[in-house]
């Protein structure tokens, strides 16, 4: 703005007073902002790439879920059938919680949050999702009552086998190493393989995560007993799958080589529930066995071993002990490999009851549906339905591609029965052998 005459500096002084003057107010025009972006999901875990669906409050399953379709969101580039799959990294370490299979959106990270909203929600569940977990317990005795002379029927090939367990503490040290021996049966398959049952004695425990660990869905922790029965020794491996899969059909194809991740040895993955009990149904007339899903319960059951701890190792996990992403820590060891593909199974220690590979290498399909939390579970071990057939079902264990916190004991997740990942597997429970 020019000055008048009367008004113009006429000395250094006066030019330096008007430099120093405040400068008039420009009031600009409003013009509309453009809306802010939605806040990034608070990071739930360590790296909860595919954390469990996110076990929070009143996680909300719809009724009847159905795959929506969705833009494809490629978390791991894999090659169909690799001969040494190393799968591309290609999600950010805070992607939001996905179900297994590798596409992710906002509209399932608010599903499985079972909120329309995500805002404070997010905020609240992530603040007590990010604190450490303790190894707190209820004000209860939750020390296993296991019976290891109550064993299901035997059938006479059966033997005894001695091994090895091991406890470690929270730096994953081994501190405790103890001979077991326990009881088992192989199938023969037919060319040489074979599919070894364990017999696991009847007992009750406390099953879900004791107040301080895990998710409101694996509460409340409560005390279930469980029948005796056979479980796989291993996870159902892709030599024993090609073998039943030759089987006559009973009511659904099977392909005879889904996996991504090629070994005979290796377990068996991109097989969907309703594959599994086909599996299941072709297994039981071939041998005269009823070979089904475990229940939850009995997947737990077997898992712990008889420990309370949040792994059947102990206080933590090391790569050492099983095949799952140690890129993280648990606890305080230290951290380890991240293998990036499924190992041969039976690579790792066994637990107290003489079974292999519960934490990490696949997750394994049970046979109930899933519920967001225990609130009207049965308490004698049996496989809890819901109404809907078709509804999602149960996961456990963890797998290749998981932090240690989703593969504790007590850790559950859902995936669709007709879903197929190479993070998913299964193995077998027997509920009595006939003689």
């Amino acid at each position: 703005m020019a000055l008048e005459a009367k008004d113009r500096p006429q000395s250094m002084q006066d030019w330096l007073r008007l430099l120093e003057a405040p400068r008039e107010t420009v009031t600009p025009v409003e013009t509309p902002s453009p809306p802010s972006p939605p806040p990034a999901p608070a990071r739930t875990e360590p790296k909860e790439r595919n954390a469990p669906p996110s076990e929070t409050p009143k996680a909300v399953l719809p009724p009847n879920p159905t795959p929506t379709p969705k833009k494809a969101v490629s978390r791991k580039k894999i090659t169909p059938k690799p001969v040494s799959p190393k799968p591309a990294r290609t999600v950010q370490r805070n992607s939001p919680p996905q179900r297994v299979r590798g596409n992710v959106t906002r509209a399932k990270f608010l599903r499985w949050l079972g909120f329309g909203s995500a805002g404070i929600v997010i905020t609240i569940v992530a603040g007590s999702l990010l604190s450490r977990e303790s190894d707190t317990s209820p004000d209860v005795d939750t020390s296993p009552d296991i019976d290891f002379n109550d064993l299901p029927n035997l059938p006479d090939s059966a033997s005894a086998f001695e091994f090895e367990a091991v406890t470690v503490n929270n730096k994953g040290e081994i501190v405790k190493r103890q001979s077991h021996q326990a009881k088992s049966f192989a199938e023969d398959l037919g060319s040489g393989v074979k599919l070894e049952m364990v017999a696991i004695p009847g007992g009750t425990f406390w099953m879900g995560s004791p107040e301080g660990e895990g998710f409101d869905s694996g509460k409340p922790q409560h005390e279930v007993s469980v029948t005796p029965f056979f479980i796989g020794k291993y996870e159902v491996t892709q030599e024993q799958w090609k073998a039943v899969a030759a089987l006559p059909k009973i009511e659904r194809d099977l392909e005879p080589d889904p996996s991504s991740f090629r070994g005979a040895k290796h377990p068996v993955e991109r097989v969907s529930w309703y594959d599994t009990e086909e599996f299941c149904k072709r297994l039981s007339k071939q041998t005269g066995h009823e070979y089904r899903l475990p229940s939850e319960a009995e997947w737990e059951y077997a898992c712990r071993a008889g420990t309370t701890t949040p792994f059947h190792f102990g206080a933590t996990l090391t790569d050492q002990l099983a095949n799952y992403d140690a890129s993280e820590i648990y606890a305080n060891e230290p951290k380890g490999e991240y293998r990036q593909q499924t190992t041969e199974v039976g690579s790792f220690p066994f637990n107290a009851f003489g079974v292999y590979d519960m934490h990490g290498n696949v997750w394994e399909w049970c046979a109930d549906h899933w519920h967001d939390n225990y609130n009207g579970v049965p308490n004698d071990g049996t496989i809890w339905l819901s109404s809907n057939e078709d509804g999602a079902r149960l996961l456990r264990g963890g797998s290749w591609d998981y932090y240690p916190r989703c593969c504790r004991s007590a850790s559950r997740y859902w995936d669709y029965p007709g879903s197929r990942s190479y993070a998913i597997g299964f193995r077998v429970a027997c509920v009595a052998a006939r003689t």
